[in-house]
C-alpha cells in the first residue's frame, strides 16, 4: 500500500482510476530538479501507443490539477500536426480526417480522466443533499423537496423541481427519490 505521503508513487485509488480508464501506469513518481513527473500511457482506436508526462509539486492535489491542467490546454491541432509529415508511413494513417478523429478521442479520454480524479475524496456532505418526493394519486403526480424546515414545498413539474434543487444545491448535489403511492377508496 502506497503511503500518502510518500513522494515515490503515486497512491493506489490514483493507480486504479488509470488503469479503470485504459491507461497504463506504473505508479512511480519521478523527480527531476524540483518537480515531479508521472507518465501513463495507452493505445488509442488507431493504435498509437499515446503517451502523456504529467508534471506537478509531487502532491496527489498538485497531480490531479495538472491532469485538469493537460486536460484544458489539449489542443488537437497540435496532436494531428505532429502527424502529418508521417501520413502513410510506419503504422501511420494517411487521412487526417482520421487522425482528427483519433485526436479528439484522446481529449475526451484525458477530459475523463481528470473528471474522475477530480471525484476523488468528495463525500457529499450533508448540505449536498436534497430529497425529492414524487408523490402519485388519483389527482395526478406531484412533486415536492424538502425545506431546511423539514417541510415539503410542491412544484408543478418535475424539471421545475429538479431546477430548484440544483439552483439551491449546486450541479454537484446526490438528490435521494421518495416515492409515494396513494390509491384508497
Amino acid at each position: 500500500m502506497n503511503n500518502e505521503h510518500d513522494n515515490t508513487a503515486l497512491s493506489d485509488e490514483i493507480v486504479e482510476i488509470l488503469e479503470d480508464r485504459g491507461f497504463y501506469c506504473d505508479g512511480k513518481i519521478h523527480k527531476q530538479s524540483i518537480r515531479y513527473y508521472v507518465d501513463f500511457s495507452q493505445s488509442t482506436p488507431l493504435g498509437e501507443d499515446w503517451s502523456e508526462i504529467i508534471w506537478f509539486d509531487g502532491s496527489k492535489e498538485g497531480f490531479v490539477e495538472a491532469v485538469r491542467n493537460r486536460a484544458n490546454d489539449f489542443d488537437v491541432d497540435e496532436e494531428v500536426e505532429v502527424w502529418i509529415a508521417c501520413r502513410g508511413e510506419n503504422g501511420c494513417p494517411s487521412s487526417i480526417e482520421a487522425l482528427v478523429e483519433d485526436a479528439k478521442w484522446k481529449e475526451e479520454q484525458i477530459e475523463k480522466l481528470a473528471d474522475a480524479l477530480e471525484g476523488l475524496d468528495r463525500s457529499v456532505p450533508t448540505e449536498k443533499k436534497a430529497i425529492l418526493r414524487v408523490v402519485v394519486n388519483y389527482a395526478g403526480t406531484q412533486f415536492f423537496t424538502k425545506e431546511d424546515d423539514d417541510y415539503f414545498k410542491q412544484y408543478e413539474s418535475l424539471e421545475a423541481a429538479r431546477d430548484y434543487i440544483i439552483h439551491k444545491y449546486g450541479a454537484d448535489v446526490e438528490i435521494e427519490t421518495e416515492t409515494d403511492v396513494r390509491f384508497s377508496y
